[in-house]
């Protein structure tokens, strides 16, 4: 199995570490791909020690936040999120619908009683 076909739904978060060599520390930068922050401070603790942990970051891949959409993808967006929405608008419809019927069973109901 290649490192790419799993990478996607991991991040990748950049930590700054103490390493300690004798009387003196040195710094290093580590990459380390996981599942979420907390689970990445845990791996970097258990490593090198919590005190040893100067700093944590998450990495955001700028290409694909920022990746340009042509005008026909951006239409084909548009298109689907109202599709989204009518089908939401057609289920409060029948919601709606089905909350008056039962209003109405109930009040004749509760009218045929003596």
């Amino acid at each position: 199995m290649r490192f790419t076909e799993f990478k996607s739904s991991l991040h990748a978060f950049v930590g700054t570490v103490r390493i300690p060599i004798g009387a003196r520390h040195t710094t290093i930068k580590l990459v380390l791909f996981c599942d979420g922050y907390h689970q990445a401070k845990a791996l970097f603790a258990h490593l090198f020690g919590p005190q040893n942990i100067v700093s944590l970051s998450q990495t955001i891949n700028e290409s694909e936040a920022n990746k340009v959409q042509s005008p026909e993808e951006l239409q084909v967006k548009a298109m689907s999120d109202q599709a989204k929405q009518l089908q939401l608008q057609a289920k409060t419809a029948r919601a709606k619908k089905s909350l008056d019927r039962a209003k109405q069973s109930l009040q004749k109901a509760t009218s045929g009683r003596p």
